[in-house]
Formats: structure tokens, sequence, C-alpha cells
């Protein structure tokens, strides 16, 4: 979302300070752990890296995969936001032999390139 809107030369709009974390995991990663489930005994596990970085970060670190400055506007945090989240993903890596492989900075300049192909 905050690609697009970059692109655009529109402004990412950041809930709150921005200080709240994610765990973000390239798309890529995330379809070979679905490959790998699909071959495995039903059950349940986390696709993750156990990195936090804040929103903040996320859109300074797009700034420089798109090589250009970013506008953001920050409004009020929605109601029940989750502060932190990074998850363990140790029964996956465990169990399926899965691994992310991609960094978020190398998934960030392949999204921004995919996204800039397109428009």
């Amino acid at each position: 979302m905050f690609c697009n809107l970059a692109l655009r030369d529109e402004p990412c709009i950041i809930f709150g300070d921005g200080q709240q974390t994610r765990d973000y995991v390239y798309v890529k990663d995330v379809a070979q752990a679905n490959l790998l489930a699909l071959n495995a005994s039903p059950d349940t596990y986390n696709v993750g890296t156990g990195i936090e970085t804040t929103v903040n970060e996320l859109v300074d670190k797009l700034a420089l995969a798109l090589d250009k400055s970013i506008r953001s506007e920050h409004v009020n945090a929605r109601g029940e936001e989750l502060l932190r989240s990074a998850l363990s993903a140790s029964k996956i890596k465990k169990n399926l032999g899965w691994n992310n492989e991609i960094d978020l900075k190398t998934g960030l300049t392949e999204t921004s390139t995919w996204f800039k192909q397109r428009l």
C-alpha cells in the first residue's frame, strides 16, 4: 500500500505515532511456506522472521528502496491496535524446513521495482 501511494506522490497514512511494530515477511517467502504446508500433515504454523520493524522504519526503508522522499501523515491510532508483533517460526523451520530467505531491504527493493514497472 505504501509503495503504491509513494509512487503516486500521495502521503502514506500512518495510524498513531508509527512506533508500533510488525514482522514483515516477503511474499515469496510466504508463498514458499504455503507450498511446503501443502505437502505436510495438517497443522498450524507461524510464518515470520522474528524481527520487529516499526511502521516509521518501514517507510524510511521504502524511501531508500524507491530512491525518493516519501510524505507520511500521522492520524489518530485505530482503537485496540496491536502495538508490537513478531512471530516465532521455529515450528515451521523444524517441521517443514522453511526459512525466510529475503530480508526486508531486498524485499522492499523487489517490491518497489515491481510497482515501478506497473505504473
